[in-house]
């Protein structure tokens, strides 16, 4: 997994991944987006997962953590943009529309 991070000037951060996320990274994953979401700057979290080649369990629970933590401290979290297989698993474990917002991606139909 490769994580590139982006901050714009009016709080939002971006975090882009590409690779594997699976339990070898998830902690590394939980760890820049924890980075972020302590950075008392950030009042928005944008996950762009569109080059994320392979998701596991182990993202899903990283990235639900993350969204706790980011919800606890008042920051937005959100998946700007996904690969087809991650966007099957967060529809599959309930959190596509949690994750989502029709500001930062186009609604997804099914």
């Amino acid at each position: 997994m490769h994580v590139t991070r982006t901050v714009a000037g009016d709080g939002v951060t971006t975090i882009a991944l590409s690779g594997d996320v699976d339990m070898v990274v998830a902690d590394r994953l939980l760890g820049a987006l924890s980075e972020v979401i302590d950075d008392a700057a950030t009042t928005r979290l944008v996950v762009d997962m569109s080059r994320v080649r392979f998701w596991d369990s182990s993202g899903v629970g990283a990235l639900v953590t993350a969204y706790r933590r980011a919800s606890a401290r008042g920051i937005t979290l959100v998946i700007g943009d996904m690969s087809e297989q991650v966007r099957q698993i967060l529809r599959l474990t309930g959190l596509l529309d949690l994750l989502t917002d029709s500001r930062t991606v186009p609604r997804i139909q099914g």
